[in-house]
């Protein structure tokens, strides 16, 4: 069967604190990453690359003064993920962020896509749970910024606008949402993703049981969702030793060759029906190994 690829590129840092994750669908594309995943039986397009009107200021900002932008940047992604599934409904998207406060647009227009509001499954693979809503945005290091908000938003808390995008109903319900990877996170995001059923699979569920038994039971739960199931992968989940060109770098992280070997193992459930890789930074892949790192974990999630 013919696989087809079709990338989008969100490049935007009005989420985050920091700048640099802007630069990494044109570093992507520009350092050959659809060469690298051609093969004759692949189709790879890159489709566009989304960008706000004003690149968000080298400064740490508000959230008030993020707002407007980051809410305008958020609904241009979700319909053109939305337009790609209508005219392409064979092909799998690839979102190519940018911070995280993408996954509100990529997400909710994938869900709108499919008419699969609460019916859709979605591997959250982070060191962190961006779980915060604007109310709990006091806490912790991460949570004053969307980019720690986007998946209780998704879940449908937080700001109202941002929930709603495409539909009025939550985008997700917690059973189909399993997170991997998280070592970081306050305790008003963690009492979120309870009271809404999400499963959390920390790096110690991960030094205690194996990343492969896991990995197995995070597909899973995502898989059970009757309208299929997604990947979105935060690079911060990775150790910073081996992967240090992220904008929030944790400790402890999962190791990238373990990770390449359990999911070049692991039986998917089925192809994923979207994909979101965000967070990088070129500036600090001097040496090309993390945009490496992405063409190996795009190629082994879509292969099988």
């Amino acid at each position: 069967m013919k696989l087809h690829m079709t990338f989008l590129g969100a490049a935007t840092s009005w989420g985050a604190a920091y700048r640099g994750p802007e630069q990494a669908p044109m570093a992507l594309w520009a350092g050959g990453l659809v060469e690298a995943l051609s093969r004759p039986h692949v189709t790879v397009d890159w489709h566009a690359v989304i960008e706000p009107f004003t690149p968000a200021p080298d400064r740490d900002m508000k959230l008030d003064e993020v707002y407007p932008q980051l809410y305008d940047i958020t609904c241009a992604l979700a319909r053109e993920v939305e337009d790609i599934f209508l005219s392409q409904p064979l092909t799998t998207p690839i979102v190519v962020g940018g911070d995280h406060s993408v996954a509100i647009g990529t997400w909710s227009g994938i869900t709108n896509a499919l008419e699969a509001q609460g019916q859709f499954g979605l591997l959250w693979i982070d060191a962190h749970m961006d779980a915060h809503t604007p109310i709990t945005a006091t806490q912790g290091k991460w949570g004053g910024h969307f980019h720690g908000m986007p998946l209780a938003h998704l879940l449908g808390h937080g700001d109202k606008d941002l929930c709603e995008i495409g539909s009025k109903k939550a985008k997700l319900k917690g059973k189909h949402v399993a997170l991997v990877g998280v070592r970081s996170f306050e305790k008003g995001e963690a009492a979120l993703l309870k009271e809404c059923g999400a499963t959390v699979f920390t790096m110690e569920d991960i030094a205690r049981d194996g990343l492969d038994k896991v990995m197995k039971e995070a597909l899973a739960i995502v898989s059970s969702a009757p309208k299929g199931w997604g990947v979105s992968f935060d690079l911060d989940a990775l150790d910073p030793g081996d992967m240090p060109c992220v904008g929030t770098p944790e400790k402890g992280g999962i190791r990238v060759e373990n990770f390449l070997h359990t999911l070049s193992a692991v039986k998917l459930p089925g192809r994923p029906r979207a994909i979101e890789i965000v967070e990088y930074i070129p500036e600090k892949d001097g040496d090309g190994a993390g945009l490496r790192i992405i063409e190996k974990i795009l190629w082994l999630l879509l292969k099988k």
